[in-house]
């Protein structure tokens, strides 16, 4: 090469100051060259995943999502379980098991079994079986999520892209309600995919305030509980999508153990959340705390749900799918950022999961604790940890800032009771 073209350390220097001088005077101009230089690089970058099939803006707002949420996140799951190498401790619970150990005492249960009638047959249609005698549920109506296959009916998940979809399957939860004579008589709404209460028909409100919405991705089976359409209904949970709904609506509800109930035929988002009268009834209250380390427990629900989801909704977001989405700032902008979620990192967060099992297990020293139903951080930890947890309606207060002359709309008031997992039942000894 001739000495001429090679520029000497001075020139190197004195062209470093002018691009700096260039730099300052360029101002927000700069700024924007340098993000618009981060999108085209991670566009490249998403080549070698098999996933450039973003728009720039979109690229754009993963950028960010990755920078404010992510890396934090890494970093923080990386100094709780990842600072000495091997893996001896704090393993991975990637298949999610709620089961504490064989050394918890398990209550007892007893089966109900109910008298058969012999010669007896299944008519063939189903609305027929509320003139029969089958079981303990016998004629009893029922709603269930629109996330619950049954076929014949329409399983649109809430989303306008799936509002025609008929899965030819029967939920292991439809079965188990068919068999004991329950009678299905509606699908009820669920926020988009599960997501919230918005769906492709509109949001969900609470029947004790319509200016309330009923938040949740249950909300349909909360909502038509409460304005008595069905005597009870089945919704699900990954992240507070049973306790936000009944909390808002007024109604009772239990989030058993993980696993208590099958989730064949249900879509999946991620296969890994009143003292006084207590204590007039003999129970020995007494103030508790959860105690545990991991601080970032949304995160780690955050990386294992939307990881999951992006599996079972790769092909979704491929065909850009997601851009017609009901709130594009829900799961469209949750699953583009977990594009961006490395194998090694989510693993480290289940790991941290791990050590919050653990945790949790060895802190939880009485039978069952009184808490906030919504309360986002036990919301996170409860569905992480597989706690079962029943929300209870405690009474009704006035709505703020009525209108004059005054109004029937009412605020519910509930709370939660929280126990291990297996032990849905508590029994005082």
């Amino acid at each position: 090469m001739p000495e001429s073209s090679c520029p000497s350390p001075c020139t190197r220097l004195y062209a470093s100051i002018d691009q700096e001088e260039k730099k300052t005077n360029a101002g927000d101009h700069n700024s924007c060259s340098a993000k618009n230089n981060d999108v085209l690089v991670l566009k490249k970058l998403l080549k070698v995943f098999d996933a450039d099939f973003f728009n720039d803006s979109q690229v754009k707002e993963m950028v960010e999502g990755a920078e404010e949420f992510n890396v934090p996140n890494f970093r923080t799951n990386r100094r709780l379980v990842a600072s000495v190498d091997g893996g001896l401790h704090d393993h991975s619970v990637l298949v999610f098991n709620a089961d504490w150990g064989h050394n918890m005492t398990q209550p007892k249960r007893g089966k109900f079994c109910y008298p058969s009638v012999s010669g007896v047959k299944r008519p063939n249609k189903e609305e027929d079986i509320a003139f029969m005698t089958v079981g303990p549920l016998h004629g009893i109506p029922y709603g269930l999520k629109d996330i619950i296959a049954v076929p014949h009916y329409k399983t649109t998940w809430g989303s306008v892209n799936f509002k025609d979809q008929i899965i030819d399957m029967e939920a292991w939860v439809y079965k188990k309600l068919k068999s004991a004579g329950g009678v299905l008589v509606a699908k009820l709404v669920t926020g988009s995919l599960a997501y919230d209460d918005i769906w492709f028909g509109g949001r969900t409100r609470n029947p004790w305030n319509i200016e309330e919405f009923s938040t949740g991705s249950s909300a349909g089976p909360a909502a038509s509980t409460s304005a008595g359409m069905v005597p009870f209904a089945i919704g699900s949970e990954t992240a507070g999508s049973i306790t936000y709904p009944s909390a808002r609506c007024g109604v009772t509800a239990l989030r058993p153990t993980f696993g208590t109930v099958g989730r064949t035929g249900v879509m999946s988002i991620s296969e890994s959340l009143v003292v006084h009268v207590l204590a007039s009834k003999g129970v020995n209250v007494v103030p508790f705390k959860l105690e545990y380390s991991v601080e970032n427990v949304q995160s780690i629900l955050n990386f294992t749900m939307d990881v999951d989801m992006l599996s079972h909704f790769d092909k979704w977001q491929r065909a850009g799918l997601d851009s017609e989405y009901e709130a594009q700032d829900q799961w469209p902008m949750e699953l583009r950022r977990a594009r961006l979620i490395p194998a090694v990192d989510y693993l480290q967060a289940q790991r941290v999961r791990g050590k919050l099992i653990r945790e949790v297990q060895q802190s939880f020293t009485v039978d069952a604790f009184i808490g906030n139903a919504t309360d986002w951080e036990k919301v996170c930890l409860g569905n992480l940890v597989g706690l079962p947890v029943i929300v209870i309606p405690t009474g009704l207060k006035d709505i703020k800032d009525p209108p004059k002359g005054g109004t029937r709309r009412r605020t519910t008031i509930t709370t939660g009771i929280y126990a291990p997992p297996d032990h849905d039942h508590i029994k005082s000894s």
